[in-house]
């Protein structure tokens, strides 16, 4: 009796499948990128924990939307890094930027007195 029942709703049951599958598979596109551009002021580098950012003066990076990048500012000899500016703020030299959107960030140093 259940295999009557079923074999009765299987073309049923197949159009859907070929219905669904389609619009599934539009959603499951590739995750947004965002775009990291790197501005350094003066002498010095800014460099990433992932080892994909080196950039002397300026630079682009484009990552996956959401990826995590820890920033940091090097100074060149005889300077010493002043400030973050764009999405990252602050004097430490570290910072960490989320990727959900494009990003500027600009790191500035001064020669040492």
């Amino acid at each position: 009796m259940k295999e009557r029942i079923f074999r009765a709703k299987l073309p049923a049951i197949i159009a859907t499948i070929l219905v669904v599958i389609p619009l599934l598979a539009g959603q499951c596109s590739a995750p947004p990128e965002a775009t990291l551009k790197l501005e350094v002021i003066g002498s010095g580098s800014i460099t990433s924990n992932q080892g994909q950012v080196v950039c002397e003066p300026d630079c682009e990076r484009v990552f996956v939307g959401g990826t995590v990048v820890k920033l940091t500012a090097e100074a060149a000899k005889s300077n010493s890094f002043v400030k973050w500016g764009g999405a990252c703020t602050g004097w430490s030299k570290t910072c960490v930027v989320t990727m959900n959107g494009d990003k500027t960030v600009s790191a500035e140093f001064a020669k040492t007195r």
